[in-house]
């Protein structure tokens, strides 16, 4: 069985707060709905990251470069896969997201 891909490069930094987050998903073409469901989805999992980080003792001078993918269920059957990445002096960014 095949699965319809759909896939984007966003280059979306997450430390400028969630509003802006999802005005820049939705400069990329993404609806509203989308665009704040992807937004806080992407702010949740650097949130777990950064704590995964932390009580890892890891210091932050070696977090640019991490990179994260994780799996994000929008609806029973729609699924993303979000990739962040730690970039030093800019934080988060949400690199790029793959549609399911």
């Amino acid at each position: 069985m095949r699965f319809p891909l759909r896939g984007r490069a966003l280059q979306v930094a997450l430390n400028f707060g969630n509003e802006h987050v999802i005005t820049n998903l939705k400069d990329l073409g993404f609806t509203p709905d989308r665009a704040a469901d992807v937004a806080a989805a992407a702010k949740k999992y650097a949130d777990e990251e950064t704590a995964l980080l932390v009580r890892q003792l890891i210091p932050k001078s070696a977090w640019p470069g991490v990179v994260v993918v994780r799996r994000h269920f929008v609806a029973p059957r729609e699924e993303t896969w979000l990739m962040l990445k730690y970039e030093s002096g800019k934080g988060w960014n949400l690199d790029s997201a793959l549609f399911v």
